[in-house]
């Protein structure tokens, strides 16, 4: 988690894709091409879940992020769909490395350079807040991912 936090994501790490194979699941080849290429997100808690599960079942993480869609080109997974074969409208993916800016750190940790991220999007939505208090109300409202399973 300390690397994600400090370094970002990078693309080509292993992930969902590797934890799934490992558990001896077979996936369409397409998925494997594309997970290779891609950073994913969503919005929905339980899928967030399902993805760390498959990527380390012993020790399952959640990192949250902020300032995606102002920053980066995402685009709606085409391999994520729902129980009528729809793509799914909360997983989406960037084939962009995510700075470790773009990372919400530990509701425990002093603010870093989220805290300015989260200012600019508060600045953004018509409120103006010190870096102090971008910081602050960034960590009132993260949990943890201890108190995510």
């Amino acid at each position: 988690m300390d690397e994600l936090r400090n370094l970002g994501f990078q693309r080509r790490r292993s992930g969902a894709v590797e934890g799934t194979l490992r558990a001896g699941y077979e996936l369409n080849e397409n998925v494997i091409e594309s997970a290779s290429q891609h950073n994913y997100f969503t919005g929905s808690r339980e899928s967030a879940k399902c993805y760390a599960r498959r990527s380390d079942p012993q020790n399952p993480t959640l990192v949250r992020t902020i300032g995606l869609p102002n920053n980066f080109n995402l685009e709606l997974d085409p391999d994520s769909r729902d129980e009528n074969g729809e793509i799914f409208k909360y997983n989406v993916r960037t084939k962009s490395s995510i700075p470790s800016k773009f990372v919400v750190g530990s509701k425990h940790s002093a603010p870093k350079n989220d805290a300015q991220v989260f200012k600019a999007e508060m600045r953004e939505a018509g409120h103006k807040v010190s870096l102090e208090q971008a910081g602050q109300l960034l960590r009132e409202v993260q949990t943890d991912s201890d108190e995510d399973f």
